[in-house]
C-alpha cells in the first residue's frame, strides 16, 4: 500500500500504508519502530483529514504503547479511538478497543471482574458484528484470564479451527 501510493502519487494511501507497516512491526516484535511508524501514519492521516483506519490505528498503537510500558499513554490513545467511533459510528472497532482496554484494566490491577466484564462485552460485540478474529481474541483473553466454562472453551476451539494456522488460532489452540 506504501509503495502504491508513492509510486502513483495517492497520498491517502501513504499514512495507510505506514500504520499497516507499523502493526506488521509490532507483530514482529520489533515495538520501537513499530510504534515509530504507527505514529507517523497517524500523524499522515491527521494531515490529510482522513479518519478511514484511523481508530483501529489508534488501538493498534494504544495496545503496543501498552507492551512497552506506557499505560497513560495508552489510555489516552483508548479514549480517542473510541471517541472517534462514537463520532464517526465506526461501532465495528468497540470489540478491539474494549479488548484492549481490558488488557489496560488487568495490567494496572483493576479488579479480575472488571476486567472480565469488558472482555465479555468485546466478545458480545465481536459476535454481534460477526467479527470472527475480535470473537478469537476475546474469547482467548477470557479463557487466558482464567474465566471459563466448557461453553467457552468449545466455542473458543471452534474459533480456532476457523482461525486455522493464524499466529491467533494457533495461540487459541494452545490453551484448550
Amino acid at each position: 500500500m506504501l509503495e502504491l501510493g508513492e509510486r502513483h502519487k495517492l497520498p491517502f494511501l501513504i499514512p495507510l500504508g505506514t500504520i499497516a507497516e507499523g502493526w506488521a512491526l509490532l507483530q514482529s516484535g520489533a515495538r520501537a519502530d513499530g510504534i515509530r511508524r504507527l505514529q507517523e501514519g497517524i500523524a499522515g492521516s491527521r494531515r490529510l483529514g482522513a479518519t478511514m483506519g484511523l481508530g483501529h490505528a489508534l488501538t493498534v498503537l494504544a495496545e503496543g504503547c501498552l507492551h512497552d510500558g506506557r499505560e497513560q499513554r495508552a489510555l489516552a490513545l483508548l479514549d480517542e479511538a473510541q471517541a472517534l467511533a462514537v463520532s464517526s459510528g465506526g461501532y465495528f472497532q468497540f470489540p478491539e478497543i474494549l479488548r484492549v482496554r481490558a488488557k489496560h484494566a488487568r495490567r494496572t490491577g483493576v479488579d479480575t471482574a472488571e476486567v472480565a466484564a469488558l472482555l465479555h462485552d468485546s466478545l458480545s460485540r465481536a459476535r454481534s458484528n460477526s467479527e470472527s478474529l475480535s470473537e478469537l481474541r476475546a474469547a482467548t483473553a477470557l479463557v487466558e484470564l482464567g474465566v471459563t466454562d466448557e461453553t467457552l472453551r468449545f466455542e473458543l476451539g471452534q474459533l480456532a479451527e476457523r482461525a486455522g494456522t493464524h499466529p491467533e488460532g494457533l495461540r487459541a489452540r494452545a490453551l484448550i
